[in-house]
């Protein structure tokens, strides 16, 4: 799917809730190499008043997620992957991959074209709901109209944590198929 956040972008249902659970997304993406992209929305189910829901970006070339809860501080947390820019903004297609453990204080791990990549991260401070009734934005910001230059392939959203080898079994079994 490509998609520039304007006209081209695909929207779901609103039955990708994620509740308090577990959950992996992973994905298959190509941006195409820029100086400055800013953010580039892979996906957004987000409500306001209170925020509540998930988001996922590249921003200036690495990837975040957003847990929004409801709670304190903002009601939301962005949790940055601290994967470097370079290894994504090349034109290239890339298997990212976030699982995210919600009581582990290292529970937001992130996959790059199938091996660990990035900094673990703590999401234990947003342990409240995410399920809002809002459709599941692909490659659009749910608050505004955002123009990001895109391609996705292969979007799974699961409720629970794939392991290690299941991301790199995924990996290469499309990377053998295509």
């Amino acid at each position: 799917m490509r998609f520039n956040g304007d006209s081209m972008y695909g929207e779901g249902g609103t039955d990708k809730n994620l509740g308090t659970g577990d959950f992996s997304i992973a994905f298959w993406v190509r941006i195409p190499s820029r100086d400055n992209y800013g953010e580039v929305v892979v996906l957004d189910k987000r409500v306001q008043n209170p925020y509540r829901g998930y988001h996922l970006v590249i921003r200036d070339g690495s990837p975040l997620i957003q847990l929004a809860d409801g709670g304190p501080w903002n009601g939301w947390y962005n949790y940055d992957s601290e994967i470097p820019a370079w290894a994504i903004l090349d034109e290239e297609w890339h298997f990212l991959v976030v699982t995210v453990q919600r009581a582990s204080r290292q529970g937001i791990r992130w996959y790059l074209d199938g091996i660990p990549a990035g900094l673990a991260k703590d999401p234990t401070d947003r342990q409240g709901s995410l399920s809002n009734e809002a459709p599941l934005l692909v490659g659009r910001h749910a608050f505004s109209i955002s123009s990001s230059p895109g391609e996705l392939d292969e979007l799974q959203i699961l409720n629970r944590v794939l392991s290690p080898n299941e991301v790199s079994t995924q990996f290469t079994r499309y990377t053998t198929c295509q």
